[in-house]
């Protein structure tokens, strides 16, 4: 079930954590009413735990911690990402999150950066009711993403998905799919708030809810992994073995036949990029 602008927006948070911390500014890579939807999101739930995946800078980190600060309810916050530094060596993902949770006075916030998410998530533990998923956006990306994450969420969670319309617009990526694929493949409630600053005006983030439809029908996600990827790094082994351990035989057997299909449309995929590139070099 979608749910069109049933979300109030709330831009308060970014505002107020870019005055007190100005750098914070610029490592927002969301528009601003992208964080006023996770925001209002954040608001309308009120959750205790929260999980980041994708972070980046650390600056929506750093709005996050400040919406909930806010709220004046204890919480506790989880973000992870595999990079651990964006460029130079002395810029630390997720820096401006730990800034922002230093100047906030935040007591429970922890960052595990250079790890692959099935890696951290016995060490972060169960009863997470606030996800926010903003990684690769490029096949199978998100959807892992929340396949690991799924068996971990508490009852009624709610799963927050940044660049859901990144593959349309003016500059479009045809690639950068697998957000939107996951939250039009999950059984869920759904919340999109329309964008007057688009045409259409579909938005770019978007979220939902799961319940107990969510699980019976969790092999629509592992269907969804049968379209072709784009990229499976190094990293993808954790994940393999996350899934065929966590998950029954049946979801099993589809993720394990999604994995056939696309070996060989990654092989393929890998083979026009080196000669890509190798024109290039040659041109």
């Amino acid at each position: 079930m979608y749910i069109i602008d049933g979300i109030e927006p709330d831009l308060n948070p970014r505002r107020l954590v870019t005055e007190k911390i100005p750098e914070v500014k610029s490592g927002i890579k969301m528009y601003e009413q992208d964080s006023g939807f996770i925001c209002g999101l954040l608001k309308k739930f009120r959750p205790r735990k929260i999980l980041e995946v994708g972070v980046s800078h650390g600056g929506t980190t750093a709005v996050i911690l400040q919406a909930m600060n806010a709220l004046q309810m204890p919480f506790s916050m989880y973000s992870v990402e595999i990079k651990e530094f964006i460029g130079r060596k002395s810029n630390k993902t997720g820096r401006l999150g730990e800034k922002a949770c230093k100047d906030l006075g935040c007591k429970d916030y922890h960052l595990f950066r250079g790890v692959y998410l099935p890696q951290v998530m016995d060490e972060i533990g169960g009863d997470i009711d606030f996800v926010v998923l903003d990684t690769t956006h490029v096949m199978p990306g998100e959807i892992l993403d929340f396949l690991v994450v799924f068996p971990f969420l508490s009852p009624e969670a709610v799963v927050c998905l940044h660049d859901i319309r990144q593959n349309q617009g003016k500059h479009p990526n045809p690639e950068n799919i697998a957000t939107n694929v996951l939250f039009n493949a999950v059984v869920a409630r759904k919340y999109v708030n329309r964008d007057a600053t688009r045409t259409p005006d579909y938005p770019n983030i978007g979220a939902f809810v799961i319940n107990s439809e969510t699980l019976k029908y969790i092999n629509n996600v592992f269907g969804a992994l049968t379209q072709n990827w784009t990229f499976a790094g190094k990293g993808f082994q954790y994940y393999y073995d996350f899934i065929i351990q966590r998950y029954p035989s049946r979801s099993v057997w589809l993720f394990e036949e999604a994995v056939k299909m696309n070996s060989r449309s990654l092989n393929a995929f890998h083979i026009r990029l080196l000669r890509k590139l190798k024109s290039l070099l040659h041109a």
